[in-house]
């Protein structure tokens, strides 16, 4: 998750650095826990969350359709109120 007002070419590249973090944990997962299968089943998700500046205002979520899996695709969500867990997941 990336919460920035930046560009969204800026915002995706931050996402990519969080991608290769990711992948730098599930492999010391692998190598020092001798764990073949950790974090196998993690999908990737990226979101970026829009004027979280504190005003009370709805949560609007942008209507992209599709899976956001991957720093160009992400989801888009402007607001803060309430949101759930299985909507930023892609379920």
């Amino acid at each position: 998750m990336k919460a920035t007002k930046g560009p969204e070419k800026e915002v995706a590249q931050q996402l990519k650095g969080a991608q290769c973090f990711i992948g730098y944990c599930r492999e010391i997962g692998r190598t020092f826990w001798s764990s073949p299968d950790f974090l196998e089943g993690y999908r990737n998700r990226f979101v970026k969350l829009r004027l979280t500046n504190g005003s009370k205002r709805p949560t609007k979520v942008s209507e992209q359709q599709g899976a956001h899996h991957t720093p160009e695709n992400m989801l888009k969500i402007n607001g803060q109120n309430h949101l759930q867990f299985n909507h930023l997941a892609g379920k």
